[in-house]
């Protein structure tokens, strides 16, 4: 690389890896090459794959669907980049999702069709794409505060959103918001759902981690120092 590493995701499905930097451009890496139990042939052998470069400035997020077909990359310009990795030689499509604010967080669904994106903009914040086609399927406010986490369930339906002391739980499918789980002091900066929807796990600024039940309503786990019991939520 040419300069400061932003990102790196692993295309398991292709024994890739990817990562991404501060000039623009995208290195793919050959796993099976790298990984050559012969040192020689490991040196001799050509490790990087393909070298993607965009005109959007610095690509601080990547992400790769599941069964590595698309890759998603949030450039400093505030534009979103979609490669078709069967044709990683042709250009990206260019997806603008707002203008005047940074893209915050970014994430592929499991089955691989839609692209999801978060801005830190107090208003229309959420947008989704369909990857095949780079069209702008939805996009709507979902927190009226800078969005810092956001997860989706392996079904593609709910997401969730943290900021500012709270977390919003949406139903993509009926556009609504169907839970706001409080118990955070701090911005929340992080949070991943299980891939059966299950539980959450919530990490902030408060020093704090919660972990969510699916019924949202009941706290599963208290470990002094670590975890903290949370209060019910509202929906």
């Amino acid at each position: 690389h040419g300069g400061t590493i932003h990102a790196v995701a692993f295309a398991e499905s292709r024994n890739w890896a990817i990562s991404s930097d501060d000039t623009g451009t995208i290195l793919i890496w050959d796993l099976q090459r790298i990984l050559h139990s012969n040192p020689i042939l490991r040196w001799m052998q050509k490790q990087i794959i393909a070298r993607l470069k965009s005109q959007h400035g610095p690509l601080t997020q990547i992400q790769v669907s599941l069964n590595g077909q698309y890759l998603l990359a949030s450039a400093h310009d505030h534009s979103l980049l979609v490669w078709n990795l069967d044709q990683y030689n042709e250009p990206p499509r260019v997806l603008i999702t707002h203008p005047d604010a940074e893209i915050t967080k970014i994430a592929i669904s499991s089955d691989h069709k839609l692209g999801i994106s978060t801005t830190n903009s107090s208003q229309n914040n959420v947008f989704l794409w369909d990857l095949a086609t780079g069209n702008k399927l939805l996009s709507f406010t979902g927190v009226p505060k800078p969005i810092q986490a956001m997860s989706i369930t392996h079904n593609g339906r709910f997401i969730f959103l943290g900021s500012e002391g709270t977390i919003t739980l949406w139903d993509l499918l009926h556009k609504e918001k169907i839970a706001m789980l409080e118990g955070h002091t701090g911005t929340v900066l992080d949070i991943q759902a299980t891939l059966d929807g299950t539980f959450a796990i919530s990490a902030g600024s408060d020093a704090t981690l919660h972990l969510w039940k699916n019924s949202f309503v009941w706290p599963v786990l208290a470990q002094e120092r670590y975890w903290k019991i949370l209060p019910r939520s509202k929906t």
